[in-house]
């Protein structure tokens, strides 16, 4: 699913990622149809993660939006991938 402003797409530590204009965001949970959706960002840290509801009733981790004021380079976001297991 292209979100909707996508500037640009590819992979990120085999993750599939989208460029917008102001995040970089990176899949590392399943893409499902349907299901409410939230975002949570975390404050001070210019990430926000992407959180989709799954038919139990659960949150799942869908996707983390990384800002491009905050996070300048893909190995930025490459590095902190990393530091937290992803």
């Amino acid at each position: 699913m292209v979100r909707r402003g996508a500037i640009a797409k590819g992979y990120i530590n085999g993750y599939p990622a989208e460029e917008t204009l102001n995040y970089v965001y990176v899949r590392v949970g399943s893409a499902r149809r349907g299901g409410d959706i939230a975002i949570k960002p975390i404050p001070g840290k210019g990430i926000q993660l992407v959180l989709q509801r799954r038919p139990d009733g659960v949150m799942e981790l869908r996707s983390i939006g990384f800002s491009k004021a905050r996070f300048k380079s893909v190995e930025q976001i490459r590095n902190w991938l990393r530091k937290y297991g992803y």
